[in-house]
């Protein structure tokens, strides 16, 4: 007896529809996962220039904040310069004391006066002699802006209040003329040191024991000088005690400065007692 044999064709046919059934979820899957990964143009055009936005805004406080340290430092620097001014000038000014020859002069920007400062241990091994006496003075630098003279730092130079003896060799004939006050003061040149050009304003004041004056010129020191500095040059219709901008001040007192001088009085009393027991011992 013969057995009958289902036909396979249907089968395969509905095999083939099935797989490609599969093929067509499979690839819309795929597909699908694949827009839901990535990205489109339109957000990567966005995320690109909102990157740019963020780079150029972070540049922008990176600047800003090199600027700003650069003008602290700037600014740190200056006023170093002014306060490092002002200790030497007040250390000059303590030291100050009276002179006959030269004395202290100054006027409302510069100083003239003689200091008195400890001899080096070095001078001593030397055989020429030494002075502790020197001559010092500060002034304000000048110069054009335009067609305006204005301040643009600050002078200093120091040299020899006294000029040494000439020694017997060299020394002039009995009948030469004798020296004078001015002759016997130093003759050489003190070099001008420019101590800073940071410094735009100048102002000394001084003061007698009952008011502050511009200027001074006597054999004694003054009591005290006002020292004012400024970073800023002074405009050309403000008086300098109408100075608009920041001002470095200092009050320095001078212990030479005295309304009469001490060292005088003492060599005046001692000549004083000297001529009088000359006189009781001269018959």
């Amino acid at each position: 007896m013969r057995t009958r044999r289902a036909p396979t064709e249907p089968r395969r046919r509905r095999g083939n529809e099935a797989e490609r059934l599969n093929f067509r979820t499979r690839s819309a899957s795929s597909r699908r996962r694949l827009r839901e990964g990535g990205f489109t143009l339109v957000e990567v055009i966005l995320a690109i220039g909102l990157a740019i936005v963020i780079l150029v805004t972070a540049m922008s406080f990176y600047h800003q904040a090199t600027n700003l340290r650069g003008q602290l430092v700037e600014v740190s620097e200056r006023v170093s310069t002014v306060r490092l001014v002002m200790d030497r000038l007040a250390a000059d000014l303590r030291v100050a004391r009276a002179h006959d020859w030269e004395g202290f002069n100054g006027d409302a920007t510069s100083l003239r006066f003689v200091k008195c400062e400890a001899i080096a241990s070095s001078a001593w091994t030397r055989n020429q002699p030494v002075s502790d006496l020197r001559l010092v003075s500060y002034g304000a630098a000048t110069g054009l802006d335009g067609t305006n003279m204005m301040v643009i730092g600050l002078n200093r130079s120091e040299s020899l209040a006294v000029e040494l003896r000439q020694t017997r060799a060299t020394a002039a004939p009995l009948d030469a003329a004798p020296a004078t006050a001015s002759s016997a003061t130093s003759t050489n040149v003190a070099p001008v040191e420019p101590i800073t050009d940071v410094i735009r304003f100048v102002h000394f004041r001084y003061w007698d024991g009952t008011m502050w004056v511009e200027s001074w010129g006597d054999v004694v020191p003054p009591l005290a000088v006002e020292v004012s500095f400024g970073l800023e040059p002074l405009p050309d219709d403000a008086l300098p005690d109408e100075y608009p901008f920041e001002v470095f001040r200092r009050l320095i007192a001078l212990p030479g400065g005295c309304e009469s001088d001490p060292f005088a009085e003492f060599f005046a009393e001692g000549l004083a007692d000297s001529s009088s027991r000359a006189t009781e011992v001269v018959p």
